[in-house]
């Protein structure tokens, strides 16, 4: 089974689980078209929830945060009720390729660095149908910044998701899914650093000293070392690329 446990282990107790930080998420949050009144905002995949917490701050609206892994969900009660925002937050397990919600209800799907689990395509194709009439996404996905990024970069993405394209590739696949891309911006470099892999690096250094007993911990470490190693010899040639597309 992977991911193991060993895996949620090391990401336990960071602010975020993918690239981003806070002024992301305000930044994209106020490129967001104007809401209807009570309107039905859900954030997809939304592990511990950093992002869901400014996002319900930025917009003043109740948002649903979805995730699979209860333990994450269980630490996004705890930071929305300390951030005074449990009555704005509501933490649900499920899926989000097969999100609970009822067809042509939703009014803003927001998902940051998680939509790879299902791929940027499919998931816009999985997701349209729930949207209300003019309903948005917004989503940040891996992309290449670079024309002719090395080979080495390039044969590790084709592990890591294949899938990866460039910011024109996304809004190309976006149409295709039936969707029109309104705004979108590529995460600048501290976007990585401050709130997702300063962490994991500080995180991986605090279970070093474990993983001689456990190989699969060993293993969790090593992965997590070659894509810090790889984002700081190649971080030039790829990054995430935040969309916000409306359905039509």
């Amino acid at each position: 089974m992977w991911p193991p446990p060993q895996f949620f282990e090391l990401h336990t107790g960071l602010p975020r689980e993918g690239p981003g930080d806070d002024a992301i998420t305000q930044r994209a949050a106020k490129l967001i078209p104007e809401l209807p009144p009570d309107p039905v905002v859900v954030d997809a995949g939304c592990g511990p929830g950093g992002q869901t917490l400014v996002l319900a701050r930025a917009l003043g609206v109740k948002v649903t945060a979805i995730d699979l892994y209860e333990p994450y969900l269980e630490v996004l009660r705890r930071r929305a009720a300390g951030a005074g925002l449990g009555h704005l937050i509501e933490a649900r397990q499920g899926d989000m390729s097969a999100l609970p919600l009822d067809p042509g209800s939703v009014h803003l799907i927001w998902c940051e660095g998680a939509i790879y689990q299902i791929g940027f395509h499919e998931g816009l194709v999985l997701w349209r149908p729930l949207l209300a009439e003019g309903g948005i996404v917004a989503a940040s996905e891996a992309v290449w910044t670079a024309d002719d990024p090395p080979a080495e970069v390039r044969e590790m993405w084709e592990q890591w998701y294949p899938a990866i394209t460039d910011a024109m590739g996304c809004i190309a696949r976006a149409a295709d899914a039936g969707y029109e891309t309104l705004d979108h911006f590529t995460l600048p470099p501290e976007a990585w650093w401050t709130q997702y892999y300063g962490p994991l690096e500080e995180r991986v250094e605090e279970l070093r000293p474990r993983a001689s007993d456990d190989p699969v911990l060993a293993q969790v470490l090593v992965e997590a070392e070659l894509e810090l190693d790889m984002h700081r010899r190649f971080g030039h040639t790829y990054s995430y690329e935040f969309l916000i597309m409306k359905k039509h």
